[in-house]
């Protein structure tokens, strides 16, 4: 009860001490909330603008002009007018001219508010947007965070409104519902109360139900539409993060790589890697509202610090295996329902640097191996990379190597006698740093190795 009554004051007194300073600024108490411009962009492309402007001024935003202007370039102005736009407001906007960035380097983007309701400003209040353009990047995959209660009467509403959401952007998404009612002994959250309260806090939440993305947004879940995913998924990442994990019986094995696409500053940056249950059905609605089926609920985090990825600091990839034991839990989770996500984060800018959704290893899918091989250098650091095995059969081999989504990228025969020990080399240099399979085949006998390419 202290708690939440210490973070209801400080709220307070940010919001007394926020209406102050708006009060001096020339925006006339207008201004710029959020923006997906920066602070990375894809050399020689183009990045369309999305922004917030929230109304803290008395009376009502009836319209207003955006500027925007790259570095020593073109000036850029929309107006949008006949809005209705009441006190603490917020309005997400779309502009109708996108950023066009030419070659790697470090530019500056420049946005600022004039005309409010009609009225030139005396000075203008310019933000100054750093950015790096980078030569290659990787394409932004979302976190989405849902807290909901089961016995909140909108949050029936709004958890369909996510699974709406999550099911359209599934390829591009990692959704973590929380369940917020852990007081009352809800069954949804007590395996993960100590995560869910942490996330609480760190957002500031204070009620349901309430959405976050990247957090590029934060609001209530109902109001939240696929604009604002749209918006953040336009920034694209500086860090490209792909892995697979494997079920059994208690347990859960996790393997994912690391791959930057630059030097990042790990200044209070966290890993987190998200365990969640992706349908959880009761017979009796486990709180007040109805509900029985609920989606994407978080179970466990598992958290590592800058330190334990340190190389990427330095635009090193790193490789990342752990094994996850869910022994204490089980039978109360289905271990085959579940999803595995990692985001890296800025714990002090709240930033989520990159998401990823770990590919599934399904059970039964590679054959018993019956054919024991060396595989090295493992990482490999050029694409050169040698197989050691003594044949039990004068019978043929093939190699065969694939990504972590199935897909064929290598493939050879080779000739053997049996009972010899035969090596080979693999070049595969043209395929991109990440996590492979190689596989030995045989007439009878598949064997497989996980194999890392920096």
């Amino acid at each position: 009860m202290h708690r939440f009554l210490i973070k209801y004051i400080f709220i307070s007194m940010m919001i007394i001490l926020n209406w102050f300073a708006l009060k001096g600024q020339t925006s006339d108490g207008v201004t710029i909330m959020k923006h997906n411009i920066g602070p990375y962009a894809q050399a020689n492309a183009s990045q369309d603008i999305w922004m917030t402007i929230e109304n803290f001024s008395s009376s009502a935003l009836t319209q207003f002009d955006v500027f925007y202007q790259m570095e020593f370039g073109e000036t850029y102005s929309q107006s949008f007018t006949d809005l209705d736009l009441g006190n603490w407001e917020p309005l997400l906007l779309n502009l109708n001219t996108s950023i066009e960035f030419g070659d790697a380097g470090n530019t500056t983007v420049k946005l600022w508010l004039d005309n409010i309701n009609g009225t030139p400003l005396q000075e203008i209040d310019t933000l100054s947007i750093p950015i790096r353009v980078l030569s290659t990047t990787s394409n932004r995959m979302l976190l989405y965070e849902s807290f909901s209660s089961s016995s909140c009467m909108t949050c029936v509403e709004a958890n369909l409104r996510v699974r709406e959401l999550a099911q359209i952007y599934k390829e591009q998404m990692f959704v973590i519902g929380y369940q917020t009612d852990c007081f009352s002994g809800n069954p949804m959250c007590l395996l993960a109360s100590e995560y869910i309260n942490e996330r609480m806090d760190f957002y500031d939440i204070m009620s349901t139900p309430q959405s976050v993305v990247n957090p590029w947004y934060k609001g209530n879940s109902i109001k939240f539409d696929s604009n604002h995913l749209d918006a953040e998924l336009q920034r694209p990442s500086p860090i490209e993060i792909e892995g697979t994990f494997g079920v059994s019986s208690s347990t859960i094995e996790v393997d994912f790589l690391l791959n930057p696409h630059t030097n990042l500053d790990l200044n209070m940056v966290e890993l987190k890697v998200a365990f969640t249950e992706d349908i959880v059905s009761f017979e009796e609605p486990p709180g007040g509202n109805g509900e029985k089926t609920f989606y994407h609920v978080l179970r466990r985090f598992k958290k590592f610090e800058g330190g334990d990825f340190k190389d990427i600091a330095n635009g090193i990839p790193v490789a990342i295996s752990f094994t996850e034991d869910f022994t204490d839990i089980i039978p109360r989770v289905n271990l085959n329902k579940f999803r595995v996500g990692l985001f890296l984060q800025n714990t002090e800018t709240f930033e989520v640097i990159q998401t990823a959704e770990l590919n599934k290893l399904v059970s039964g899918i590679q054959t018993k191996t019956t054919e024991e091989f060396k595989l090295y250098p493992n990482p490999s650091n050029n694409g050169q990379v040698k197989i050691e095995f003594t044949p039990t059969s004068a019978t043929a081999y093939s190699i065969a190597v694939t990504n972590n989504l199935g897909q064929y990228v290598y493939s050879r025969a080779i000739k053997t006698n049996a009972f010899e020990q035969t090596t080979t080399s693999l070049l595969l240099h043209n395929l991109s740093p990440g996590i492979y399979f190689v596989s030995l085949i045989g007439s009878e006998s598949v064997s497989t190795a996980k194999l890392i390419l920096k």
